[in-house]
């Protein structure tokens, strides 16, 4: 039963709409064995407050979609890229407008490594992640009938530490702290102009849950936290 609600969530997740959000961040230990492969597809969806110029966005809603392929550099290390889609909108109420987003290119890379195993039931590792997304999007006056063309180019990096935990075959249970750094160039026309939009609060954790639906086929759903963010990754993993 477990298995095929944690399924059910991962495809809805995976078929919603692409986005410019915290990146899906999975287990903190390496899952490849060296010369292996891996392909999945991962959605992710968080809601956020982020810093403007002079101002506050609140509830920054952002999606991302990617393809992953990782490869295992070693048993205990594993390096991986993505391509994918992101997409954003927000509403900034002291500027008066309203952001709409179009779905744009999105790419990243990152590596995980197994620290220290602890048993063979839990591992401890760590992550490094980062990620681009150049969007673009109209800014429309809210109550009127202004808009404007605007580009919106993010950087973001995830580093995390934790355990995974698998307390029965074919189920494991992972998470811990970390970091997120944002940093986003706004650049408007003459009614907006041109901005920074960074998060104010980069500390956070997440936890998460892998499920083997068959030997090489695993599936991942996780929440993330910090103090401006809430988000929810899902992934479809294939080993090969």
């Amino acid at each position: 039963m477990v298995k095929k609600l944690l399924v059910v969530l991962v495809v809805v997740g995976l078929f919603s709409t692409v986005a410019l959000a915290l990146d899906p961040m999975g287990p903190p230990t390496a899952g490849l064995k060296q010369g292996k492969f891996n392909g999945s597809l991962e959605y992710s969806y968080s809601n956020m407050d982020l810093r403007v110029e002079g101002s506050d966005l609140k509830n920054v809603r952002m999606n991302k979609g990617y393809a992953n392929l990782g490869y295992g550099i070693a048993d205990n290390w594993e390096a991986f890229i993505r391509l994918g889609g992101a997409e954003a909108d927000f509403k900034d109420e002291d500027g008066g407008f309203k952001y709409d987003g179009d779905i744009g290119f999105a790419y990243g890379f990152g590596t995980k490594a197994t620290i220290w195993e602890q048993s063979p039931e839990l591992k401890w590792g760590g992550l490094f992640q980062m990620s681009w997304a150049d969007l673009s999007g109209t800014a429309k006056e809210i109550g009127g009938t202004g808009k404007e063309d605007v580009d919106l180019n993010a950087r973001e990096i995830q580093i995390g530490v934790g355990p995974t935990w698998t307390p029965t075959k074919g189920f494991s249970i992972y998470g811990g702290p970390f970091v997120h750094f944002l940093h986003a160039d706004w650049n408007g026309g003459a009614n907006t102009g041109s901005a920074d939009i960074t998060e104010a609060n980069s500390f956070g954790g997440w936890i998460g849950a892998q499920v083997e639906v068959t030997e090489n086929l695993p599936v991942c759903v996780e929440w993330q936290h910090t103090g401006d963010a809430d988000a929810f990754g899902a992934s479809i993993i294939c080993r090969f």
